[in-house]
């Protein structure tokens, strides 16, 4: 059975921590969080590059081409939004984003250890969530215009599922049988979805053909299969 590690609790975490302990809660946030999380699911069933991961800090990482792009983190009258420096290209891309069409009055920029971080307030939202809808995606070519994607892509709910329970049993890469081993992989380092029995060889793009590996084990792997 499939089992969707975390995701209640971190769910419940994230709307905690949007709604105030005491005084009013900010409806426009509100409303603006979720439209803009569900622009963000719309996105990921379009788009197989893109992944969601509800952590248990009460953040929403977005997952890029095997990469966490960004961390989505509620506040009660802001969202903080944080970019990994060691990705400075997606840390660089969101920044000129941000200043170039995001009204300066609502986003201020905050130091951080190991993210470039903002705090967006409500009235930017709507316009910073256009950044993530005009990511590059598969070209036509990949994608089968009824079915939404190609076959050989797996779907977001798979690739959602996948991903929570590769978190949450540590980020390890199964490795390459008879060349490499099963090994902890560090945040920030690019994994990929990959079929178990490849989907040239007749392998399903479901869940069960599903596995997560680091980016050089499946670069080996489709070397050693060719």
């Amino acid at each position: 059975m499939r089992m969707r590690y975390g995701t209640t609790y971190a769910l419940a975490d994230f709307c905690d921590r949007l709604v105030p302990k005491s005084g009013e809660i900010d409806r426009e946030l509100l409303k603006e969080t979720f439209d803009g999380l569900r622009r963000l699911a719309q996105v990921q069933s379009g788009n197989p590059w893109m992944t969601l991961h509800a952590t248990t800090s009460a953040g929403v990482w977005i997952n890029y081409r095997g990469f966490p792009y960004c961390l989505i983190n509620p506040a009660k009258s802001f969202l903080r939004i944080g970019a990994a420096y060691k990705h400075a290209d997606a840390a660089h891309k969101l920044k000129v984003f941000i200043e170039a069409e995001l009204h300066q009055d609502s986003v201020e920029e905050i130091e951080g250890d190991d993210l470039q971080q903002w705090r967006i307030h409500p009235a930017a939202l709507s316009k910073f969530w256009t950044f993530f809808e005009k990511l590059e995606c598969p070209s036509p070519s990949e994608l089968e215009t009824m079915a939404g994607r190609h076959p050989r892509f797996f779907s977001s709910e798979d690739r959602v599922t996948a991903l929570e329970e590769f978190e949450k049993a540590g980020r390890f890469c199964p490795g390459v049988g008879g060349k490499t081993l099963r090994h902890k992989l560090e945040p920030g380092e690019p994994i990929e979805f990959d079929h178990i029995i490849p989907h040239s060889r007749g392998g399903a793009s479901t869940y069960w053909n599903l596995s997560i590996l680091c980016a050089a084990c499946n670069r080996l792997k489709a070397a050693t299969a060719a």
